[in-house]
């Protein structure tokens, strides 16, 4: 029997061992379920996410057996903010999952956003994240990393990226000419090594929205990306842009 469980607090790490000192690889959100693969110990599964694939080690006591599949769940697009459950009171963020009555307990504003164009996408990422600290591994509204803010802006168009930048590079086909750029495409970020090692959205010629110590706005061209807060170029060894 494939066993699938729901994540019941607003953020719960996903780690590449059993034990909470080893890495934060991603994160499931409140109300994101993720399947079983295998029992590691009497704390921790081995799951793999619905919403991405990925595989990592989850502390068992954030979960809940998944009774309802079928269930419609609607994401949430707010601020953080304290809802009550049947296990007590939790704060949840953007990227949250919510049920019918769950959403009763929130602003009815905070969901159903229509996105129809990538300009409408840059916008909504920005009200969400803008500001919110660089987490390594982190795909919520107490922290997140930049390939996880591209799969969030991917998601509100309709497009489901892999976790990882480097596998996103890979997974998105459409390559686009530096001299061809459009507001809404992506660039990836070689290091000296050829190795993909940041991801950003181009919010217009010369800018980019990325996560880079916080969510924030930094110039970008040719010569690379020109940190605002330090008032220079910082190393780039190459890029590689894309289009959803």
């Amino acid at each position: 029997m494939n066993y699938k469980y729901k994540c019941i607090v607003g953020a719960t790490p996903l780690r590449k061992e059993p034990t909470d000192a080893s890495e934060m690889v991603s994160q499931l959100l409140y109300g994101e379920s993720v399947y079983l693969l295998k029992e590691m110990d009497e704390n921790w599964i081995l799951g793999k996410c619905d919403h991405d694939g990925y595989i990592g080690c989850v502390e068992n006591r954030n979960l809940e057996l998944l009774e309802n599949e079928n269930e419609v769940l609607e994401p949430y697009f707010g601020q953080i903010v304290e809802i009550f459950t049947k296990y007590g009171k939790t704060k949840i963020g953007t990227g949250s999952l919510l049920t019918k009555n769950e959403k009763k307990k929130v602003q009815k504003e905070d969901f159903s956003k229509i996105i129809t164009s990538k300009v409408e996408a840059i916008e909504l990422v920005k009200e969400c994240f803008l500001g919110t600290p660089y987490l390594w591994g982190g795909r919520g509204a107490w922290g997140i990393d930049c390939s996880g803010l591209l799969q969030f802006y991917a998601n509100l168009l309709g497009y489901s990226l892999p976790r990882d930048a480097f596998e996103q590079e890979i997974f998105l086909t459409n390559d686009v000419k530096y001299e061809d750029i459009e507001i809404g495409d992506i660039c990836y970020f070689f290091n000296k090594s050829q190795k993909i090692t940041h991801t950003g959205i181009i919010i217009d010629i010369n800018m980019l929205l990325h996560a880079c110590g916080t969510v924030r706005i930094d110039g970008w061209d040719k010569d690379g990306i020109f940190s605002i807060i330090l008032n220079k170029y910082e190393k780039n060894f190459g890029f590689s842009i894309k289009r959803l």
